[in-house]
């Protein structure tokens, strides 16, 4: 079968898994198949949606991958597959963990795997991805279509994924935008091969890079925002902690050759790593915002570098002679900003056309090679981004729209990597931002650690909600006390509106959580981080005005 029956409980598997029915889907999806946005889902093992078919998921869905050590919840598209998901800006699609609120971490599931017919550099033409718990595979030897299209990617959240979304040689007839990846365990966002085209991409606080591009891949990227405001968030193996990474073919002996060679193109990229947010001392796992290695060509454009110990890095003689001989590896009209060095290289510079590498990136060599229109931190300029972004995300929606800025106007050159329809220019500064517009509001989530995605998700009924009977007898309060997050349950006898009240000793309004109910039991949460040790009084109303009460201790 591929969807079991309606659940209900916690199971043996996990102890802090939701406890709202869902539907479970495990079993590979071999026909064309469309899920219901009013029914909760989990993931469970990997699934796979075969060659020839399409699995369609509406706006509002809701997906939970399984957490389990030896068999995470994992979704791939096969080659020859197409998902069509479509969410919206008021209603995206949510992938996340199947853990209770402040019980996720990264990794808890797998994450989302696209495998196109693209071609790459790897030989043989196929991509095949180790240390998964799920076979994937992506390229094909022969017939390769650098335009094939695995489908469509809209407005998606995919949160404590080990790696949130893969993308094996996929082409550029598919169609991504408004994805956010958060708390990936690894990396948030993969490119590895393939052709395909992205905009409007946030990664929240990955702990390995926010985008890794290898393999002969050839995609174009515009409007990316990389935060990791947590310092917490590193690993300590791979290619450690950076923000983009680019690397040709690790398979192909010392001289990491490949064909075609790795070069992608990004442009519009805010990178704000733990620095900027006004970390300490941070791990030394943490390394670069943008690392060029193992013979890799590419372009990063009109972008904000900022928070990390080295702005740029290029390392290893091949990569080197790329960007001073070859002149394939770009890197203009970006500003470095609270980097502790803004750029450095690793073996000796080649010569050829820049003295050095200061010479190559500030345009100072008078050749082909010179770099162009790079903001440096000195003399300081006024960056214009919210303080928000650095705010406690519990309680502070942060703000994506530049105020007073010295960034540099972008600049998209005829004849450069970015002649191009896909990249957009109007009223672009340096960076994912502009003045006027947050291309983050209503879709995006910066708190996904208080998510439910229980509430709503039950069986329709009629409208309207009774008397929800009297006082203290009628709502359960549990845990009581309350260390993190407690739940109220209470039993509705028809669908409607309700609103839960916490008031402190004094009689203030500390919290409040608005519901649209179905009729029937419900179990809602109600964060307590943050609120002060004591006796609180929690108010359930109805919108005919019945009230419930029930007193709350926080330890």
């Amino acid at each position: 079968m591929l969807f079991a029956a309606m659940l209900c409980g916690i199971g043996t598997y996990a102890q802090n898994a939701v406890e709202c029915s869902y539907t479970s889907i495990s079993s590979n999806i071999t026909t064309n198949t469309t899920l219901s946005a009013s029914t909760l889902y989990r993931l469970e093992g990997c699934i796979h949606v075969t060659s020839g078919h399409t699995l369609t998921i509406p706006a509002g869905t809701r997906i939970m991958g399984k957490k389990d050590a030896s068999s995470p919840g994992m979704l791939i598209i096969d080659k020859g597959a197409t998902l069509s998901a479509s969410g919206t800006s008021s209603n995206p699609i949510i992938f996340t963990s199947d853990q209770t609120p402040t019980h996720k971490n990264p990794g808890d599931w797998a994450g989302i795997v696209i495998e196109g017919k693209a071609t790459n550099n790897v030989s043989g033409g196929i991509i095949s991805i180790e240390n998964r718990a799920c076979s994937i595979e992506g390229g094909v030897a022969s017939g390769a279509n650098d335009a094939d299209n695995s489908g469509t990617l809209q407005y998606i959240r995919i949160e404590y994924a080990t790696y949130p979304l893969t993308l094996l040689s996929v082409g550029n007839g598919t169609t991504i935008d408004h994805i956010q990846a958060s708390y990936a365990d690894r990396d948030a966002f993969q490119f590895l091969g393939g052709t395909v085209r992205a905009k409007y991409l946030v990664s929240l606080n990955a702990k390995g890079a926010d985008i890794l591009s290898k393999f002969g891949n050839r995609s174009l990227v515009q409007y990316v925002i990389n935060l990791r405001p947590d310092a917490g968030a590193h690993t300590s193996s791979g290619d450690l902690s950076n923000s983009i990474v680019m690397g040709n073919n690790d398979n192909a002996g010392g001289g990491y050759a490949g064909t075609p060679a790795n070069h992608p193109v990004f442009s519009n990229v805010s990178i704000m790593g733990p620095l900027y947010c006004g970390a300490g001392t941070i791990s030394s796992d943490f390394k670069n915002a943008v690392f060029y290695y193992h013979n890799t060509q590419g372009g990063v454009y009109n972008s904000f570098v900022a928070g990390y110990p080295v702005g740029l890095r290029m390392e290893d003689a091949t990569t080197l002679n790329n960007a001073d001989a070859n002149d394939n590896l770009l890197f203009s009209e970006n500003s470095f900003y609270n980097n502790t060095t803004e750029y450095s290289n690793n073996g000796s510079w080649p010569g050829t056309c820049a003295s050095n590498m200061t010479d190559w990136i500030k345009g100072l060599a008078g050749g082909s090679c010179d770099q162009f229109g790079n903001q440096f931190q000195s003399p300081s300029y006024t960056v214009g981004y919210s303080s928000t972004i650095c705010g406690n995300y519990s309680t502070t929606t942060p703000t994506f729209v530049l105020g007073t800025t010295g960034l540099n106007n972008a600049s998209f050159p005829s004849g450069s990597d970015l002649d191009n329809v896909f990249f957009t220019s109007t009223s672009q500064k340096h960076g994912a931002l502009n003045t006027s517009t947050d291309w983050t509001t209503s879709w995006a989530e910066w708190n996904p650690q208080a998510f439910d995605p229980c509430p709503g998700m039950r069986p329709a009924a009629p409208t309207g909600i009774e008397s929800l009977a009297n006082e203290n007898t009628t709502i359960q309060i549990a845990p009581n006390p309350s260390e993190g997050i407690t739940y109220a349950s209470f039993d509705a006898k028809q669908s409607g509106s309700i609103k839960i009240t916490v008031v402190n000793s004094v009689g203030q309004v500390v919290r409040t959580v608005d519901r649209n109910v179905e009729k029937g039991s419900q179990r809602i949460a109600i964060k307590t981080e943050g609120l002060n040790a004591g006796m609180y009084t929690v108010i359930v109303e109805t919108a005919k005005g019945a009230a419930m009460r029930s007193k709350l201790v926080i330890k």
